[in-house]
């Protein structure tokens, strides 16, 4: 005898569908990958209906679906309009655009470093050299 799926294997199966982890999936509807994982471990049984509506809107699949498991994963095929939904866009993205700055940042304090003759440790110190406007890497 089978074992009748779940909630939690659906949502499993429909993330190892599109070959997303659970942060990848967490991310696409708002979620941490840690309420990703209790779903899928039946920990959480019954999310909050808007977090069952997130997760059939983003992955084209229908609440029916994920709650009962009556009809296809994939109604009408829907596939090919959640693969063009991209979550993630560089230009508005806030994190993104702080990770670049602090790149940047770093990139122009080790290329500073290289070429000046100063302590490692004295260069870390940044509160200090950025607050009172000391290029770092300049003969002290």
């Amino acid at each position: 005898m089978s074992k009748k799926q779940t909630l939690g294997d659906r949502v499993r199966e429909l993330r190892d569908h599109y070959r997303h982890s659970q942060i990848t999936f967490g991310e696409r509807v708002n979620l941490s990958h840690i309420a990703v994982g209790r779903i899928e471990s039946g920990f959480t049984k019954n999310p909050q209906g808007d977090t069952i509506n997130r997760i059939a809107e983003a992955y084209g699949t229908s609440v029916e679906w994920l709650m009962e498991g009556k009809g296809e994963m994939l109604p009408n095929g829907k596939e090919e309009a959640v693969k063009a939904n991209k979550s993630f866009d560089p230009a508005t993205d806030t994190l993104y655009k702080e990770l670049k700055e602090q790149i940047a940042f770093y990139r122009d304090l080790l290329t500073q470093m290289a070429g000046g003759k100063r302590n490692f440790l004295q260069a870390l110190n940044l509160t200090g050299s950025r607050k009172h406007g000391k290029q770092l890497g300049a003969a002290a």
